[in-house]
């Protein structure tokens, strides 16, 4: 599929599963990443991502329904500075039913089920530590997840401005019947910077992005596991706009099909055609103007892309996981092939 399955990398996965007032838990999370572009586009230029992180966690079961933990994140970049980040990270959990309800460090990034327009799964990586509130469901007829995630505190007469996303992800089973199942997307993200208590005189600006999407999928009883296909309609709004953005509504189609086999193997096909649709957290290749990573104010109103997906995602032992990652694209109005390739080597356990 154009937007691949990212549930070995998910962060907090079955955490609450089971609780047991009074025990007490060591958590190991250990991510290992290669991430490489062989891109020369002007829209996003080629780069290598290379290292480790490491996330160690204390869990105090205080109740049948209530989890604290806290512990320390590291992550260090091969090559660069020996820890690129050190965090704290605390946060209590609380679980009803299918309903969970966690404050401090969220079960974040990839595990949000955002699609790559809306997200970058490269966040894994670049921000794997999200802080704020969040309210989960997990229900056999509906998942979804709702956030806010606070990126950067503001004090009184600051130099920098406020910035927070919030977000809803959710899936909703319309039908789950002889090995078919159809189920519909919502998905949104809100992104802000401003702030009224700052010393910098710079607009406020508030970004919405929304995608709603039919997901299909097929079991069989081969040695294929299943085929699927994922279609989305999105938009794109700047909804408090700062400095006339050069182009603040945007919509586009994201369309894809695929196969995945009972050995790890999987392939996908996906087409993206989208007019003026921007994102300040989304993938870059799917921008109409380009990011940090791409040639300072270019950009381009239309954007056609191709793309092929072939990974290896598959558990080698237990809580150790492997997920290995070829993606070539081809931009049709450029005339572009360009191709990223990734590695990601994962341990957890408690």
């Amino acid at each position: 599929m154009g937007q691949l399955s990212n549930r070995l990398l998910e962060i907090g996965n079955g955490h609450l599963d089971s609780i047991t007032p009074g025990t007490v838990q060591l958590g190991i999370d250990n991510g290992n990443f290669l991430r490489n572009y062989e891109y020369f586009s002007p829209m996003q230029y080629g780069y290598t991502l290379m290292g480790s992180q490491l996330a160690g966690v204390i869990r105090y079961d205080a109740h049948a329904s209530l989890r604290l933990e806290g512990g320390i994140y590291l992550l260090s970049d091969y090559g660069g500075q020996a820890f690129r980040k050190i965090s704290p990270i605390w946060s209590v959990k609380w679980k009803s039913g299918a309903h969970r309800l966690i404050m401090g460090n969220l079960e974040s990034n990839v595990s949000h089920r955002l699609i790559e327009p809306l997200l970058n799964y490269e966040s894994y990586i670049t921000q794997n530590q999200e802080r704020g509130l969040q309210w989960k469901i997990d229900h056999k007829r509906i998942w979804s997840d709702t956030w806010i995630n606070w990126e950067r505190m503001q004090y009184l007469q600051d130099s920098m401005q406020e910035v927070f996303s919030a977000g809803h992800s959710s899936n909703t089973v319309l039908l789950n019947k002889n090995d078919w199942q159809i189920m519909m997307a919502l998905q949104g993200l809100v992104t802000h910077q401003g702030g009224q208590i700052d010393t910098v005189d710079l607009p406020m600006t508030t970004q919405l992005n929304l995608a709603v999407g039919i997901e299909i999928q097929k079991k069989t009883d081969n040695w294929l596991e299943s085929f699927f296909t994922q279609n989305y309609y999105l938009l794109s709004r700047q909804i408090i706009p700062g400095a006339q953005p050069l182009f603040p509504e945007g919509n586009a189609l994201f369309l894809n099909a695929g196969m995945q086999s009972k050995g790890g193997l999987g392939f996908s096909l996906g087409y993206w055609q989208s007019e003026g649709y921007t994102s300040m957290r989304g993938a870059y290749l799917f921008r109409s103007m380009a990011g940090e990573y791409g040639r300072m104010g270019f950009s381009t109103f239309e954007r056609k892309l191709l793309f092929a997906r072939v990974c290896y995602q598959k558990q080698l032992a237990p809580g150790f996981s492997i997920d290995v990652r070829l993606e070539p694209y081809h931009d049709i109005s450029s005339h572009l092939l360009e191709y990223a390739y990734s590695m990601f080597l994962v341990y957890r356990k408690n």
